[in-house]
């Protein structure tokens, strides 16, 4: 049995995909049910609903955060060494 990487009452971000529910936004991990094979997350949003994702389809809460600060610093070096 697979051991979970979010817990339950855990906030997730669903990540951008075409064919993921509710992509880019935010909600609770309710249940991990690694025999699930539609999905093994359970994710309750704050509207009521409810969707099973997969490990890949769902992040951290800040993970696109820190994205976005390593792709500033990217576009600043690059902006530097194109002088």
């Amino acid at each position: 049995m697979k051991e979970a990487a979010f817990k339950a009452g855990q906030p997730a971000r669903i990540r951008r995909s075409i064919h993921s529910p509710y992509p880019g936004r935010v909600g609770t991990v309710v249940s991990f049910d690694s025999s699930d094979t539609k999905g093994a997350y359970l994710v309750s949003f704050s509207d009521g609903l409810q969707f099973r994702y997969s490990r890949r389809e769902i992040e951290p809460q800040d993970a696109a955060h820190s994205f976005n600060v390593i792709k500033m610093v990217l576009r600043v070096i690059q902006l530097y060494l194109a002088r």
